[in-house]
């Protein structure tokens, strides 16, 4: 018989959650979105785990649906991802390094995700991912493609990934350290013949003020070798969660940014944050500096959907330099 502790664990202990998430963004419009998911825990020492379908429509007749997992077992030795996507996304293509460019483009994607890592520490993982894209671009304008934009891509990427876990939690930490790094390399495939590589750093620390109080910061760096397409180039937002600008407005070969967040729990339930920014991009890491940094700041609304595995249903609000908001609905926290 199971101790009153070990009753927490397993797949069928787990917590369903239904969440209805408003659309008011730059990239894409204002719509609706909808997740449904169940978070579970397979045993103590593993990460929280789950399974999620979601789908969304916009204004501007973007629309997409998914499926999503992530489960922890073996003591938290082994974690597997799953990731499967389609989209048709009608959104401003801002060209590549900073530039006045700004054509509307109809992106129909097909996305498809899988990871695995094993940890030889409690702590320390390594895995392996690959990421496959097959796209089809149109010009709203109906005139022809600019030189950055292929009309049709295909791509496959594949490398090794490594995490450092010290984190007291998965989905609310309040205390310890995370990194993620990876490096991927495309392979060639039947249609295409892109040779490029990707490789990105993600650096999370967590600082608690008391019971109720924490800070989160992160660092991330991103840096992109060859003949990528577009949509895997570095961009502020896509790549670093960073809040504030319309994904893809800054977007090239490199890309470095900082942003810190105070998280304040009021009671079980409710709780705010408060958060600043600031990162770049550039043509290669040699060349930061050359260009006036994106920098936001904001402020945002914590509910919590589930008391046991603590996530939350987030709304953040958050402005730029340029005086313009933007508004973020969302399911957990940004890092």
């Amino acid at each position: 018989m199971r101790s009153l502790d070990e009753s927490r664990y397993g797949f069928r202990q787990g917590d369903v959650i239904v969440a209805p998430i408003p659309i008011n963004n730059p990239t894409i419009g204002t719509g609706l979105a909808g997740v449904v998911g169940y978070l579970y825990q397979l045993d103590a020492d593993s990460p929280k785990s789950y399974l999620g379908i979601g789908g969304f429509r916009t204004n501007n007749g973007s629309q997409g649906y998914g499926f999503g997992t992530q489960t922890g077992f073996g003591d938290g030795r082994w974690r597997l991802g799953l990731l499967l996507g389609k989209a048709e996304v009608n959104y401003d293509f801002f060209g590549i390094g900073r530039s006045d460019l700004r054509l509307p483009i109809a992106q129909d994607a097909l996305f498809a995700q899988v990871t695995a890592a094993y940890g030889f520490t409690p702590d320390i993982l390594l895995g392996l991912k690959a990421r496959y894209i097959d796209s089809e671009i149109d010009l709203d304008l109906g005139s022809g493609l600019p030189p950055d934009l292929r009309p049709r891509v295909e791509s496959l990427l594949a490398g090794p990934t490594v995490e450092l876990d010290f984190r007291d939690d998965d989905f609310y930490p309040t205390d310890g350290f995370h990194a993620d790094l990876e490096l991927l390399q495309s392979a060639p495939l039947e249609s295409d013949t892109l040779d490029f590589t990707v490789a990105s750093a993600r650096m999370e620390n967590y600082l608690p003020f008391g019971p109720d109080m924490m800070v989160a910061t992160r660092l991330a760096a991103c840096g992109v070798d060859g003949d990528a397409p577009f949509y895997e180039l570095c961009t502020i937002g896509g790549t670093d969660g960073f809040r504030g600008y319309p994904v893809g407005q800054f977007r090239d070969y490199a890309l470095l940014s900082a942003q810190a967040e105070f998280r304040s729990r009021l009671t079980e339930r409710i709780g705010f944050t408060a958060f600043v920014g600031a990162g770049q991009t550039a043509a290669d890491f040699g060349s930061f500096g050359s260009r006036d940094p994106a920098l936001a700041g904001g402020a945002g609304f914590r509910f919590r959907l589930s008391k046991d595995f603590g996530l939350d249903f987030s709304i953040d609000a958050a402005a730029n330099v340029d005086g313009d908001l933007t508004t973020y609905v969302y399911v957990g926290q940004r890092f």
